[in-house]
């Protein structure tokens, strides 16, 4: 499957790789050290289960960060190893509920740090909650996206009975 026209969401994301096309003569050190290149792995190992085509193995690679998977896949899906080339893909089926919930934190630092205010969204949606109306008769004027990103005054209608 070609990335052309394929949305990555942080769910597809992970700082598992499966790296599938690797000759089986023995190349795992060199493998290691290639991956070892584009950050700290944690753990490394052959999947004996995984289908391969004849002569190839697969192997799961488990980076410490979740961006040094993600520019381990860039740089080596394509790549040619020993007259083979690679194909890597992110392995999410290996992850702990607790690497998700590092992944998700993760992404929000990330949101929170290219829009210049790390608590912003949590500050908006406690604003948010606190303008929602208790009284039944009465109607928010829902925020839109916008409003909710850069925030503005959040007017309420009240509807008279």
């Amino acid at each position: 499957m070609s990335s052309e026209g394929w949305v990555y969401t942080i769910n597809h994301e992970s700082r598992h790789l499966i790296i599938e096309n690797v000759p089986s003569y023995g190349v795992i050190d060199e493998l290691v050290d290639l991956c070892g290149i584009h950050g700290e792995i944690e753990e490394y190992r052959r999947l004996d289960t995984y289908p391969s085509e004849q002569f190839t193995q697969a192997y799961l690679i488990s980076y410490s960060h979740i961006q040094d998977a993600r520019t381990s896949k860039r740089k080596l899906n394509g790549y040619n190893f020993f007259s083979q080339l690679l194909h890597t893909r992110y392995a999410p089926e290996f992850e702990s509920v607790h690497d998700t919930q590092q992944k998700l934190a993760q992404r929000r630092r990330d949101i929170g740090h290219k829009t210049g205010d790390p608590d912003a969204r949590r500050i908006r949606l406690e604003r948010h909650q606190q303008l929602l109306p208790s009284a039944p008769h009465a109607m928010l004027q829902g925020p839109t996206m916008a409003q909710l990103i850069h925030p503005v005054s959040i007017h309420l209608e009240v509807q008279s009975e």
